[in-house]
Formats: C-alpha cells, sequence, structure tokens
C-alpha cells in the first residue's frame, strides 16, 4: 500500500505527542507509523521545521541530529545547518550558532540567508566590521533585499560612516516606505553630519506615522536635538516639552534641556533639569 507523507510534520508531531517524555521513541513510533525509506530528509526536516515555528527549538535539534545520519545531498545540508543555526540563536548559543551557518560555505560560498543571519547576529553583539563583510556578501546576491540595507545602514552608522549608513538606509526605504526603525537611524547619520533641515524632516515624517508613545517621544527627542544644534532653542525646548508629555521617565530629554538653558545662560533653569536629570539616571 502507498503511503502518503503529504502531512508528515503534523504525523511526526503527533508521535512526539504520543511519546512526550521519550523523543527518541517519538522517532522510532514515527519511523514504523510511515516508514521513511528514501523519505527520511523530508520527514525529519519538515518535523524540524513544523518545531521551529511552534518555538520548540530543543525538539528541532533533536531531530537535525538525526538528519545528520543521512547520507545528504548539499542542497539539503544547507537547508539543515541552516535551520540549526536559527535554532541554536534562539537557544542563545551565538558562537554555537555562528560555526553552523560558517559552514553551509563549503557548499554555497554566496548563500544568502547564510551570509545575512550572520549578518544579525554580528549586528546584535556589535562587532560591526564583521557584520557589514557578511552583508555586503548578502547585497551581492540580492541588493533589493529590506533587511541587508537597513542593517548596513545601522552597522555603518556605528563606524561612523555616515555617507554610507545614509546610502543604505535610503535604499532600504526606496524598498519598504515609512519604516519606523530606519527612519530613526537615518535621522541621526543626519545628526551626525550636521545636517539639519533633513533631520528635521526625518523626525517630522516619522511624527506623521501612526506610533506607540515610546517611539512618539524618541521621535520629539529626535526633533529637539536636531534644533538644538542647529541653535534653534525655542523649537528644541517644544520639541523635548512633548516628549517628556509622553513619556516623564525618559531621562534624555531633562539632559538636553540643562544644555540649551545653560547655553541660552539661564543658569538656574539649567540646574534644576540638571537635577532631575541626575534623580531620573539614579531612578532608572
Amino acid at each position: 500500500m502507498k503511503k502518503d507523507y503529504k502531512n508528515s510534520a503534523e504525523y511526526l508531531k503527533k508521535a512526539f505527542d504520543i511519546n512526550k517524555d521519550s523523543t527518541e521513541e517519538g522517532i522510532k513510533y514515527y519511523e514504523e507509523l510511515l516508514g521513511i525509506s528514501g523519505y527520511g530528509f523530508s520527514v525529519f526536516y519538515n518535523g524540524a521545521e513544523s518545531f521551529f515555528l511552534d518555538g520548540e527549538n530543543e525538539k528541532v535539534l533533536e531531530m537535525l541530529e538525526k538528519l545528520e545520519e543521512l547520507e545528504l545531498l548539499s542542497y539539503q545540508k544547507i537547508q539543515a545547518y541552516l535551520l540549526k543555526g536559527k535554532a541554536l540563536i534562539r537557544e542563545g548559543k551565538e558562537e554555537e550558532a555562528v560555526n553552523c551557518i560558517s559552514t553551509i560555505f563549503e557548499w554555497d560560498s554566496l548563500n544568502f540567508e547564510a551570509h545575512l543571519a550572520l549578518g544579525e547576529i554580528y549586528t546584535d553583539k556589535g562587532e560591526n566590521e564583521k557584520a557589514i563583510f557578511h552583508l555586503k556578501k548578502a547585497k551581492f546576491v540580492n541588493s533589493e533585499n529590506f533587511e541587508v540595507n537597513k542593517l548596513l545602514g545601522r552597522n555603518y552608522l556605528k563606524l561612523g560612516q555616515y555617507n554610507l549608513s545614509i546610502d543604505a538606509l535610503e535604499k532600504a526605504l526606496s524598498i519598504r516606505e515609512d519604516d519606523p526603525e530606519v527612519l530613526y537611524s537615518l535621522g541621526y547619520a543626519y545628526l551626525e553630519k550636521e545636517d539639519y533641515t533633513r533631520l528635521k524632516n526625518i523626525a517630522e515624517r516619522i511624527l506623521s506615522l501612526p506610533l506607540n508613545s515610546t517611539k512618539r517621544a524618541d521621535a520629539y527627542i529626535l526633533l529637539g536635538l536636531g534644533e538644538f544644534y542647529g541653535e534653534k532653542y525655542q523649537e528644541a525646548i517644544s520639541a523635548l516639552k512633548e516628549a517628556l508629555k509622553i513619556d516623564s521617565t525618559n531621562c534624555d530629554p531633562y539632559k538636553i534641556l540643562s544644555d540649551i538653558y545653560e547655553k541660552e545662560g539661564k543658569s538656574d533653569s539649567a540646574r534644576i533639569f540638571s537635577q532631575i536629570w541626575k534623580r531620573c539616571i539614579n531612578k532608572n
């Protein structure tokens, strides 16, 4: 009788539901249920992928270990190592994830997903040059990917390479218009370049979007910084006070307001906001 492998992942999950205390017993049960001769990769990879979507990372890793016993083609190894790397990232095992994903380059030196995944890991770790190395490889394969351009922009910004950062972030916005995270990064790039007119335009663009309160307060802070460094002190004060109306627990506006009043020669106001800022910092 011909077996139906269409719902292999669902059967595998059912096998584990029946044998919750033993992964190995679940595997054996599933093998008996379906028989996997010639279907080994699809059976265990599909099962692992299903567990990954459910957030059951330990079971993902156990499924993928089973795959290591099979003779796999290169493209199958790439899929397995990439999924394993993603599961390891979720488990907080970044070094293991890097080693796992890097293995993919033995079979495909320009694998887009592997380079993007490593770019994300190194971005989160603050290893900007390593992140850029892998993100540039990913961009060579697909220059129209939003995440690649966004992450490149963020990493260039951290390294003070503002023109490259702006180019990458503008590219990201051409792919996904009005993304708040990209707009914030772009705003800070213009702040560092002392281009306060463009910074103000970016901040106002962010404020025109439907945002939660925290992001809205951050946009007013960005606007306030631009107005401050552009020596438009009253406009800066207004923007920063709007930020505090939204979120009075954010300490940054107090410090900037203190600096503004100091610039204006209003030492009493500067001292008051400096004291509030210090109390805020100690409280948080």
